[in-house]
């Protein structure tokens, strides 16, 4: 991954099969900022949150589903 992307991506819970969609102008900066909400269990998406504290991290796979430019992320 390059030191910065813009796009869309997903949080998987594998044990589950749910995922949470995001996008970001700065998603490896997005990833680390759900991290550090999830692992002080303060994450603003309940349901995320429940999952994590559920399985644990690892139970988890972050993936750039599309890189868009950052003026087309709203459009997408």
């Amino acid at each position: 991954m390059a030191r910065w992307q813009s796009g869309i991506y997903r949080i998987l819970c594998a044990p589950s099969g749910k995922a949470y969609i995001g996008s970001s102008k700065n998603i490896v900066a997005r990833w680390a900022a759900h991290r550090s909400k999830l692992r002080l269990n303060k994450h603003g998406n309940p349901h995320l949150q429940y999952a994590w504290n559920m399985y644990g991290a690892e139970a988890f796979i972050f993936e750039i589903v599309e890189e868009l430019e950052p003026d087309n992320l709203l459009d997408r």
